[in-house]
């Protein structure tokens, strides 16, 4: 997470830290934030974009508010 001084406050900003397990592929925080709002869990079963990899891993967020990844195996 990211703390932006701004006028009368703070901005926090989260950020994806997610990365695919097996391949190391970055997943982008934009996608990830458009699955969020469609679905009540608080974790998404996500498949690996890089055409050589297609591994399920799973994406949540931590404590600050960004999103990272896990291994489902």
């Amino acid at each position: 997470m990211k703390t932006v001084i701004i006028p009368n406050g703070f901005l926090h900003i989260n950020e994806s830290n997610a990365n695919c397990p097996y391949c190391g592929e970055h997943v982008d925080i934009g996608p990830i934030d458009l699955a969020f709002s469609k679905t009540k869990r608080n974790y998404l079963k996500w498949h690996c974009s890089n055409k050589n990899c297609g591994n399920l891993f799973g994406i949540t967020s931590d404590y600050k508010g960004d999103y990272v990844s896990y291994n489902l195996k």
